[in-house]
């Protein structure tokens, strides 16, 4: 069976509006890679979570890049890994203290969920502040 990888990277402005960019690139990226429906909608959650953050607080309003850098491989084991990349105030998301989730929902405070739940549906998850850049990786083990 021969290797089939696909790569790109998408560079756009660190600003929600973007956000239909971030699932076109996905989409594109995750084109015949046998997997369920259900792993790419947690692919989707997943980036749109890690590029909503980078728009919400990298920057501080000064604005600013994204560059998300994807690989796909559609032979076993199949996974896709995604690499966010910006510029702004350093920061290690998985550094913070899981959320506790024993109060009740309406008693907890808010935020904190998100890189709870991206922790919870991919396989692996690295951080990094290199040469000036925060560099957030995820992988995900897919399959058909």
């Amino acid at each position: 069976m021969s290797l089939s990888v696909k790569e790109a990277v998408l560079t756009i402005e660190a600003v929600r509006d973007e956000i239909g960019a971030v699932e076109d690139f996905l989409d594109e990226l995750m084109d015949g890679v046998p997997c369920t429906m259900e792993e790419k909608v947690k692919l989707r959650i997943v980036a749109e979570e890690i590029f909503v953050n980078i728009a919400s607080y990298a920057y501080q309003d000064a604005g600013g890049k994204a560059t998300i850098r994807g690989r796909a491989s559609s032979d076993p084991p199949c996974s896709v890994t995604l690499i966010f990349e910006d510029r702004g105030k350093p920061f290690d998301p998985l550094g913070k203290a899981p959320p506790d989730l024993t109060p009740d929902v309406r008693k907890r405070a808010a935020g904190g969920l998100g890189i709870f739940l991206v922790r919870n549906l991919v396989s692996e998850i690295y951080y990094d502040h290199r040469d000036g850049k925060n560099i957030l990786t995820v992988k995900k083990n897919v399959s058909g």
